[in-house]
């Protein structure tokens, strides 16, 4: 009988905390003991190992409003929190620009992409962080004159481009936009498509593609040896997982990497890789 007795031993597997904060380099605090701080780059950590039950995480940095929340620890599962940003004690706050209704950070992290209000429609607005300029790039009636909902922009790895999702008169389109010209150049594009053959999502980081196959394997590919759509022409290619990763059919997965660490989202849950690379 492998089920132990009344008051037996019961063998509880851990789980693990994602941050990812604003400023960088802050230091994380459980139950009242620093446990480790953030990242100089990503400004991120990952704490594993933690018991599942609630814990006290507090975030603190000099010079800043310390940040303080309970949050859960599940067994086998990483809890996420992003967008934590610390508030300074001193602020010299000033307005970048009004009426913003979403915005995006480019790659390389000198550019950011702003969705404004702008003559009963959207625009989009290029803000150069190193030059402190804000620029139009395009507005709605741009690329349909009877109006076009945005669902969805992405930066090309290089930064220099940015992929639209736009839904127009029951028909979603994609295009693409040449940020680093001037004028910015916009051209309708075919809906892109994964990498690879069944495919169920993949991630482009730097020259790197990560991907999730519908067997439940995770590969990473060097984007430089996709030279033809045959499978056999690529090289590099790395398989990341020894086992199966137990898919399920009409689920949405989405993969995110942060430095070495690979996590995979199935509808609301979010799973850590252990990765060999």
């Amino acid at each position: 009988d492998i089920n132990p007795p009344a008051g037996g031993i019961k063998i509880t597997q851990t789980g693990g905390l994602f941050l990812k904060i604003v400023p960088k380099q802050v230091e994380v605090f459980i139950d009242g003991k620093l446990k480790k701080k953030t990242d100089f780059f990503f400004g991120s950590v990952l704490i594993e190992n933690l018991l599942p039950k609630k814990y006290k995480i507090q975030i603190k940095k000099e010079g800043y409003y310390p940040w303080e929340k309970n949050l859960e620890i599940k067994e086998k599962e990483v809890t996420e929190t992003k967008n934590i940003v610390l508030i300074p004690e001193n602020p010299n706050f000033s307005i970048l620009t009004k009426a913003v209704k979403d915005f995006w950070v480019s790659p390389d992290e000198r550019k950011i992409i702003l969705s404004e209000d702008y003559k009963q429609g959207w625009a989009l607005k290029l803000y150069n962080l190193e030059k402190d300029v804000k620029s139009h790039l395009i507005e709605e009636k741009d690329i349909y004159s009877k109006g076009a909902d945005l669902l969805d922009l992405e930066f090309s790895s290089d930064s220099k481009e940015i992929f639209l999702e736009v839904g127009m008169e029951k028909q979603i389109k994609h295009f693409i936009l040449e940020i680093d010209k001037i004028p910015p150049v916009l051209a309708e594009s075919e809906e892109p498509l994964p990498p690879f053959e069944n495919t169920l999502t993949y991630k482009a980081v730097g020259q790197d593609i990560y991907y999730l196959n519908n067997l439940g394997h995770l590969f990473k590919v060097d984007e430089r040896s996709l030279i033809s759509t045959n499978r056999s022409a690529l090289v590099n290619e790395e398989k990341l997982t020894e086992k199966l990763f137990p898919v399920r059919l009409e689920t949405e997965y989405a993969l995110e990497i942060f430095q070495d660490f690979v996590f995979l989202r199935e509808g609301q849950t979010l799973y850590q890789f252990k990765s060999r690379f």
